[in-house]
């Protein structure tokens, strides 16, 4: 064998293990293509416009039956979403309750009534010296929800057999029967301010939910079906006994088997063994925020995210990629918008401003 017949077949040889290298890195970026998720983000409700009322008329033009992608959503701004067993979207505006249907992607009303409630309902306003409750407490309760009015709606929630609970922010919480469409309340005065003491009120712990005074901004449900109330103003989650509608103070104001107290609470979620994950204000550090888990079998609270340390101001900058142990991450000092866990444990949370 001649030098250039040995130089060509080095050359070829060097030329096939490149070949080789190459469909191995090929194949190699196929199969990570094939098992790594690809994220897509679509429009699954709402055509970017608030509803408007119908030509000379006092009923909102809510689009009920339409595709949810042409649908407004809601008058002023969404204020919550959930999804149901099926996967069908709930969608809480600040007067209505909208669901997608998951099959379809038809857009109904399933709470809320389309009638404006100023001039049809004037003479259910409270009276001067009723001062202390809102306007529309509980207006439509023991008939369709569908027809019901709601004063601010601030959270919703469902439950395993697809009961919706609603969160009006005339301090009241609202039950939607799965079955009938029936709404009614189930904790709850309306009352909003103590003149006597000059503080928000506070009471019922022991008795029936719905003669209680509650403060409630976002509520959550257990396995069981027992109703918790984030009672923001007292720094206090209460807990409603599905099966006796009582109501007890479950965590704060060291009231609770676990003597915590709390700074505000802002949100909550259960993870499939009913851990009780709650995103509050640190009582003894005003301008951080944590998360707290109250373990359902022992009842211990633990902090898992936030330090009370030190905390973000808007002018921090946050380098991309931050990873650390979750409690040595200070958290924003506004609030935390949303929480949830899922049925591993692992809880996800929107810290405002990043």
């Amino acid at each position: 064998m001649t030098e250039k017949e040995v130089i060509s077949m080095r050359l070829r040889i060097r030329f096939s293990a490149s070949r080789l290298a190459l469909c191995a890195a090929l194949a190699a970026a196929a199969a990570a293509a094939q098992t790594s998720p690809v994220y897509r983000v679509d429009r699954v409700a709402g055509n970017g416009e608030r509803f408007w009322f119908k030509p000379d008329s006092r009923e909102f033009d809510l689009m009920d039956g339409a595709p949810a992608v042409s649908a407004p959503l809601s008058d002023l701004s969404v204020k919550d979403i959930e999804l149901d067993a099926a996967g069908n979207l709930f969608i809480a505006g600040a007067k209505h309750v909208r669901r997608v249907d998951a099959a379809t992607g038809i857009i109904t009303t399933v709470a809320g009534s389309s009638i404006r409630e100023s001039g049809v309902n004037d003479d259910l306003r409270p009276s001067d010296s009723d001062r202390r409750r809102n306007y529309l407490v509980g207006v439509g309760d023991g008939g369709p929800a569908r027809a019901a009015h709601f004063y601010r709606i601030n959270s919703i929630a469902l439950d395993a057999a697809g009961n919706l609970f609603i969160v009006d922010s005339n301090f009241r919480i609202r039950r939607v029967d799965a079955a009938t469409g029936i709404i009614d309340t189930v904790a709850g005065t309306g009352v909003t301010w103590d003149y006597e003491t000059e503080s928000y009120p506070f009471s019922g712990d022991g008795g029936p939910a719905i003669e209680a005074d509650v403060n409630a901004g976002h509520i959550a449900l257990d396995a069981a079906g027992n109703l918790f109330i984030a009672d923001y103003n007292v720094n206090r989650v209460r807990r409603v006994d599905a099966a006796t509608g009582i109501i007890t103070s479950f965590v704060g104001g060291g009231l609770s088997v676990v003597e915590a107290n709390l700074g505000g609470t802002y949100g909550m979620a259960f993870d499939g063994a009913d851990n009780l994950f709650i995103a509050d204000q640190h009582p003894n550090y005003p301008w951080n925020y944590r998360i707290l888990r109250i373990d359902a079998a022992t009842g211990v609270v633990s902090t898992v995210a936030g330090s009370a340390d030190e905390t973000r101001d808007d002018e921090a900058e946050v380098p991309a990629g931050e990873i650390g142990p979750a409690v040595d991450f200070p958290l924003h000092s506004i609030a935390i918008n949303g929480i949830a866990a899922d049925a591993a444990g692992n809880v996800f949370f929107s810290d405002r401003g990043y």
